[in-house]
C-alpha cells in the first residue's frame, strides 16, 4: 500500500513569520526586504502552514516533567499547553509524568511512564509515530477511508484499521504489549501480519518475532489508572454541550481541519450576527484582549507563534479572526471574511497560522507591538516570498482596523520575542509614537541567539536516554521510501527493521489475563527501579560534590581561624607593647 507523504513548499522565507505577518529586517529600526544577518544561527522557516497537506498537532497536557524537542533541532525544551507539534518532533514523559496530544477532533494520542515518542509523519491523512520506551495510548474515531493512524514499536508496527483505542507498552527490552480496547487493529513483525480485535492483547518480541501470542483479557477487570486516566480525557471531550450548538458550528468542528472548538463551548459563547455569521464571545473580563494571556514562541518550521497559556487558547490564535464591539467586547470568528466559505486551501482547508496579527513598531520605541487582525482584513507581509498571495507589500497600503482604533494593542520588549516575555497591555502613554501612522514601522525580524531556538531558561535536563532513542523499530514495508529515509537520516540513524507483508496466523491462548497485568506491573517497577537508580547516582554525584564542597568551607573555616588567631595574636602584642611605653612614660612624667 503507497502513502501519500507532505508535499512540502521548499521556498525559503527570507523572514520570520508572525502569523500571517512577516516582516525582513536586519535591524529593528528600518523596515526593508532584505534577508537577516549572514552570521545569524537562526533556522530558517519553511511555509509548512502552506501544504494543503500538513498537519499541525496541539500538545494539551503536561502533567509532570514533559520535554518536548522540535523538528529539525536537537534541543530539547520544557513542554507547555498550546506549543505545536510537527512531523519531526519528539516527545518524552518522565516517571510519574504525562501528556496528550490533540491530533484534530476525536483524535488524541496520550503518553506516560519514560515513553519516548517521534512523529515521522504528520500530514491531513498520515499519522506515524516512533514509539521507542513507556506507555502510549492512540484514542481515535470515525476514520475517513484514507485517513492512516500507525504506531512503530520495537517490536511491530501497528495500524488502527478502524477507529479505536489502542495501548502500548514497551518493556525495558523492547519488547512491545498491545491492548486494543476498542477497534480493530493490523499488527506487522518481522515475521509477518495478522489483526486483532476488540479485546485482544499480544506480545511483540524483539528477540523472537515468531513467539506472537494473543491472549483476550477480562473485561470486567477495573482498569488500572492509566486506563482510568484514559477515560477521564476521553469523557472531558464528549461532555461539552453540543447539544447547545448551533447547527453551522456543529457541522464545524465535523470537519477534520480545524480543531479545538469543543472547548470553547464550555468556556463561552456562539451568538449569531446579522450577517449570518455565528461568532465565540469568551467569559471573561470587561479589559481583556485577546494575545495578552501568552508568549511568543520561535518554532524552527513556521518561525513565532503565539502560545496561548488559556486552556481553550488554540482554536482562535491559529484560526479565523477577532472583532470588537462596545456592547459584547471581543468576539472571535472562525471564518477569515477573506476567503470564500471560510475555505483557505485549494481544498476548501482551514489554513492554520502561527497567529493571526500584525507586528509594527512605533516611532523611537524598541518596544515590538502587535494587534489582532479583524474580520475581513487580508494577510500582512513583508517578504518577497508571500508576494504572489495578493497581500499588501508595505505599510501605505494597509492600516489594521484595530490600531486605527488603538485597541488590543500589546508589546514585548526589544528581546522579549527571545526571552518568551509575557505580553503586556499597551497603555494610553505607549501611544506617543502612534499619531501618525508614518512612524509605524512594519514588523522586523527578530533574530534569536545563535544557535538557540529554545532558550537557555526553558532548555529541558530530563530527556530519554541515547540508547532509548536509538532502539529500532518496526516499518511496514510500503512505508520505507525516500521521504521516510530522508526523514530519519536527518536525525539519527535509527535500525529499521522492515516487516513482512505475509499473513500470519497468530496461535491464540486461554492463559488467565492476570498474570499478563502482573508483568506489566514488574516490567514497570523495572523501568521504576532503572530511574530510581539514575537519579539516586545524581544526587550522589550532588552528595559528593556537595561533601567536598563542604570539606573545602571547613578547610577555610580553619584557615580564617588560623589567620584570625594569629592577628589577634598581633593585635594583643601590639597592645601590651602599647602598655608598656604608656608605663615607662607615665613613671618618666613621674619622676
Amino acid at each position: 500500500m503507497s502513502i501519500r507523504y507532505p508535499n512540502y513548499l521548499l521556498s525559503i522565507l527570507a523572514a520570520t513569520c508572525l502569523s500571517t505577518a512577516c516582516g525582513t529586517t536586519n535591524d529593528t529600526t528600518t523596515a526593508t526586504n532584505s534577508v537577516p544577518p549572514s552570521n545569524s544561527n537562526a533556522a530558517t522557516p519553511i511555509a509548512v502552514v502552506d501544504d494543503p497537506s500538513a498537519r499541525v498537532a496541539q500538545i494539551s497536557v503536561a502533567n509532570g516533567i514533559v520535554s518536548l524537542r522540535p523538528s529539525d533541532v536537537e534541543e530539547w525544551t520544557q513542554a507547555d499547553i498550546n506549543q505545536p507539534v510537527f512531523e519531526g518532533s519528539e516527545l518524552f514523559a518522565d516517571n510519574n509524568s504525562s501528556g496528550e496530544v490533540v491530533l484534530g477532533d476525536n483524535r488524541y494520542v496520550r503518553f506516560t511512564d519514560g515513553a519516548d515518542l517521534e512523529f515521522t509523519q504528520l500530514d491531513a491523512e498520515n499519522v506515524q509515530l516512533d514509539v521507542t520506551d513507556g506507555t502510549v495510548t492512540l484514542d481515535v474515531d470515525n476514520l475517513g477511508p484514507s485517513e492512516r493512524y500507525e504506531l512503530n514499536t520495537p517490536g511491530g508496527a501497528i495500524l488502527a484499521s478502524t477507529g479505536g483505542e489502542f495501548r502500548v507498552d514497551i518493556d525495558n527490552n523492547g519488547d512491545t504489549w498491545l491492548t486494543v480496547h476498542r477497534g480493530t487493529a493490523q499488527v506487522s513483525t518481522p515475521n509477518g501480519s495478522f489483526d486483532l480485535a476488540e479485546g485482544d492483547r499480544v506480545n511483540l518480541s524483539v528477540v523472537d518475532p515468531s513467539a506472537v501470542e494473543v491472549v483476550s483479557y477480562d473485561r470486567t477487570t477495573p482498569p488500572d489508572a492509566w486506563d482510568r486516566w484514559n477515560n477521564e480525557r476521553r469523557d472531558y471531550y464528549t461532555s461539552f454541550a453540543v447539544e447547545n450548538e448551533p447547527a453551522p458550528v456543529r457541522e464545524l468542528r465535523g470537519r477534520r481541519d480545524i480543531y479545538g472548538l469543543g472547548a470553547l463551548s464550555a468556556a463561552g459563547q456562539w451568538r449569531a450576527r446579522d450577517d449570518g455569521r455565528y461568532v465565540w464571545h469568551p467569559k471573561v473580563q470587561r479589559d481583556w484582549s485577546p494575545y495578552q494571556n501568552g508568549y511568543w514562541n520561535y518554532a524552527p518550521r513556521v518561525g513565532w507563534t503565539w502560545i496561548s497559556r488559556d486552556s481553550w487558547g488554540w482554536a482562535p490564535y491559529h484560526y479565523g479572526r477577532w472583532d470588537h464591539d462596545d456592547q459584547n467586547g471581543w468576539y472571535w470568528s472562525p471564518s477569515d471574511g477573506v476567503s470564500n466559505n471560510d475555505d483557505a486551501r485549494p481544498e476548501g482547508r482551514h489554513r492554520w497560522r502561527p497567529a493571526h496579527v500584525y507586528t509594527f513598531q512605533a516611532q523611537n520605541s524598541k518596544r515590538v507591538m502587535w494587534v489582532p487582525l479583524a474580520y475581513g482584513e487580508p494577510e500582512v507581509a513583508y517578504s518577497q516570498a508571500w508576494r504572489d498571495n495578493n497581500v499588501p507589500q508595505n505599510q501605505a497600503d494597509f492600516v489594521p482596523r484595530h490600531l486605527r482604533e488603538r485597541r488590543g494593542i500589546a508589546y514585548v520588549s526589544d528581546d522579549g520575542f527571545n526571552r518568551r516575555e509575557r505580553a503586556r497591555r499597551a497603555d494610553r502613554r505607549d501611544f506617543d509614537g502612534l499619531e501618525s501612522y508614518d512612524g509605524v514601522r512594519p514588523a522586523m525580524y527578530v533574530v534569536p541567539k545563535p544557535g538557540r531556538v529554545v532558550p537557555e531558561d526553558r532548555v529541558a535536563r530530563i530527556r530519554p536516554r541515547a540508547d532509548i532513542r536509538g532502539r529500532g523499530v518496526v516499518v511496514r514495508s510500503d512505508e520505507l521510501d525516500d521521504h521516510r529515509a530522508h526523514r530519519r537520516s536527518a536525525r539519527e540513524d535509527r535500525p529499521i527493521r522492515k516487516a513482512d507483508s505475509k499473513r500470519l496466523e497468530a496461535r491464540r491462548s486461554d492463559r488467565d489475563h492476570d498474570g499478563y497485568r502482573d508483568r506489566d506491573r514488574d516490567r514497570k517497577g523495572d523501568r521504576d527501579g532503572d530511574r530510581d537508580r539514575d537519579r539516586k547516582g545524581d544526587r550522589d554525584d550532588r552528595d559528593r560534590k556537595g561533601d567536598r564542597d563542604g570539606d573545602r568551607d571547613r578547610k577555610g573555616d580553619r584557615d580564617g581561624d588560623r589567620d584570625r588567631d594569629r592577628k589577634g595574636d598581633r593585635d594583643g602584642d601590639r597592645d601590651r607593647d602599647g602598655d608598656r611605653d604608656r608605663d615607662r612614660n607615665r613613671s618618666h612624667r613621674e619622676s
